[in-house]
């Protein structure tokens, strides 16, 4: 992804902070990360992940698409999109941060297996 990209992300995260009147140590103190590291995203001098940025939407109870614009998607390229898509079907569907939580390890852990070969592996023991 490009700078530019982190960059229009963090404004638009900047943005939220700022209409709720918060300072980036708030927001550290009550997500659990520094202040400073907030400000680099602020600023773009980051790479902010997507878990991340799924963990502010929630905490300023807006969408992704509020913080990531449809036209800043399209150049980020499709798998990007797809896991936004699926952020935001986890979100939209009201499971716990608990269970939230589940899904993304239990993901995490698909994505491992898959680097060892234990996926793939299995799916041949299933032909």
């Amino acid at each position: 992804m490009s700078q530019n990209f982190y960059k229009k992300v963090g404004e638009n995260l900047k943005a939220l902070r700022k209409q709720r009147k918060l300072s980036q140590g708030d927001i550290g103190a009550i997500l659990g990360h520094n202040g400073n590291v907030l400000g680099s995203y602020e600023r773009g001098d980051r790479a902010i992940s997507l878990e991340y940025i799924v963990k502010l939407c929630k905490f300023y109870d807006v969408s992704v698409n509020d913080v990531v614009p449809q036209e800043d998607r399209a150049p980020i390229g499709e798998e990007l999109t797809q896991e936004l898509r699926f952020l935001e079907t986890l979100k939209s569907k009201h499971f716990t941060a608990t269970e939230q939580k589940l899904i993304l390890d239990f993901a995490e852990l698909l994505i491992s297996a898959r680097s060892v070969n234990i996926g793939e592996s299995y799916d041949q023991r299933q032909k």
